[in-house]
């Protein structure tokens, strides 16, 4: 008889399940040793859901044939990439913010970098942390967000909505995400207020807060490091309440 031990979590990103899964006819408690000590260090202990069990061969197909429950799962066989992909999963992108967003509403891409970069200011302003380490650019427009851009443009000019958007939204999967994190209380109070703010605002005015004398991005492009320089967390601080007034 062989005996199985099978991680499992969620991952948001793809949605489904993925395991790590290690099996061995005696298992070797250094390894378990490992794994544990790994995922407390990667902070996803409460995140992942273990199961042990027997069957008479080695292979994962074993496991399938006696419970389908595992049927679905993506599975590893090295626990630390199988780690890395569950704490990868719990951090926020910029991108998470944005289907969030557009959960609530629909907007096009240009209005939807601005309500980003709000959310963003806001939480940062307000708790002194990052929401997302995703770079925010001044460009011609406003701040931007890249991923965000490059991940709707293919939408163009048109409005972005769940059942429209060409690209999948994964609305539940987003709201799961967030509702996990550590500071998900705070990083929903900054969508809504921003939501709440500006949601119904026109993109124009929103680019137009934006550029006010001696706000972030105009901070960014007046001091002569120009369009395409990073909006830094330290100019925000010091300058977002210009774009409050």
């Amino acid at each position: 008889m062989y005996e199985h031990i099978v991680a499992i979590t969620n991952s948001y990103t793809t949605g489904r399940r993925i395991a790590w899964h290690y099996s061995e006819q005696k298992l070797n408690p250094e390894i378990l040793s490992g794994f544990k000590s790994k995922m407390i260090e990667y902070d996803v202990f409460s995140d992942i859901s273990f199961h042990k069990l027997q069957t008479d061969s080695q292979s994962w197909s074993s496991i399938v044939e006696k419970d389908s429950f595992f049927a679905d799962l993506k599975t590893y066989d090295e626990y630390k990439e199988f780690l890395t992909i569950a704490k990868k999963e719990k951090e926020i992108s910029a991108i998470d913010i944005a289907k969030y967003v557009l959960s609530r509403c629909s907007m096009s891409n240009l209005k939807l970098q601005k309500i980003v970069y709000f959310i963003y200011a806001d939480y940062l302003t307000r708790t002194g942390k990052k929401l997302f380490d995703d770079e925010i650019i001044a460009l011609q427009y406003g701040p931007v967000i890249s991923n965000v851009y490059d991940y709707y443009k293919c939408n163009g000019r048109k409005e972005i909505t769940v059942n429209t958007d060409k690209r999948e939204v994964m609305i539940p999967a987003t709201f799961a995400k967030l509702s996990k994190s550590d500071d998900s209380d705070e990083m929903i109070k900054s969508i809504e207020t921003i939501l709440n703010k500006y949601g119904s605002k026109k993109a124009s005015t929103l680019v137009d807060i934006t550029h006010r004398n001696g706000s972030p991005w105009e901070f960014v492009v007046s001091k002569g490091k120009g369009i395409g320089t990073s909006i830094t967390d330290d100019v925000i601080i010091e300058n977002h309440d210009i774009e409050l007034m």
